[in-house]
């Protein structure tokens, strides 16, 4: 995660603060991937705030 990024920052206290509810079908699901670029190799992630597991829907 960019520490430095207010972007970042404004969406980690979003998802803090607007999902404790999520439905217990719903779960927070995070992704990565390694991508290679001219600097080596950089990893980059992401997170999914609904992802229904059963159905493999992502809301």
């Amino acid at each position: 995660m960019e520490h430095t990024s207010d972007i970042v920052a404004e969406g980690k206290l979003i998802g803090d603060t607007s999902y404790p509810q999520r439905a217990d079908k719903n779960q927070e699901l995070e992704i990565s991937a390694e991508v290679f670029t001219d600097k080596g190799f950089v990893t980059c992630t992401a997170k999914i705030d609904f992802f229904d597991a059963i159905r493999s829907v992502v809301y």
